[in-house]
């Protein structure tokens, strides 16, 4: 399978926007980088066709390219976009980029939702950093890699409970855990 990568460069558009409009068009997933969001088609044709919906969306507040993407490894290649991110008090990352510390919280990307790369993971971060006090307890619902409940438990709770229903997700928390 040929992949396209469709450019989304942001000239004033609002990138959570434009991600999601991207990810409904391709039903793909999407990466938020600086200045531009990224999203992949299947071929050319759905490659065209969603970059002609975002531009009809957004107007000249987007810039748009195509290209195809060239084989790769993807069992390696997803990692390149990852690095530390310090939230708060907090460095968090995967087992290839951090070792295991007090002020670590280390999450494997994988099928559950929450590595640290999302700004809504992260704003979650934000608030427990700010607002949790030492001893206090956290109740994580929809815990999906384990990520608020870890990271509530190194800054402090005395009890942190994650709750998944998700039958992917809840044995990845448990091995994050």
């Amino acid at each position: 399978m040929s992949w396209w990568l469709i450019e989304v460069g942001m000239a004033g558009a609002d990138p959570e926007r434009v991600a999601h409009a991207l990810a409904q068009l391709t039903g793909q997933a999407v990466e938020e980088r600086a200045g531009s969001v990224l999203g992949y088609a299947a071929d050319e044709p759905a490659a065209a066709a969603a970059a002609g919906a975002i531009a009809t969306e957004f107007g000249a507040t987007v810039a748009l390219a195509t290209s195809p993407v060239g084989p790769a490894d993807w069992t390696v290649r997803w990692r390149e976009g990852l690095a530390i991110r310090h939230v708060g008090r907090l460095r968090l990352g995967p087992s290839w980029l951090l070792e295991p510390a007090p002020d670590t919280v280390v999450i494997d990307p994988e099928t559950a939702f929450g590595s640290g790369e999302h700004g809504s993971t992260r704003g979650a971060l934000v608030l427990l950093d700010r607002w949790l006090e030492p001893g206090g307890s956290v109740l994580d619902l929809g815990s999906g890699s384990g990520i608020l409940a870890i990271a509530a438990a190194k800054l402090g709770a005395r009890t942190a409970l994650g709750i998944e229903v998700d039958e992917e997700s809840a044995p990845i928390a448990d091995v994050n855990v």
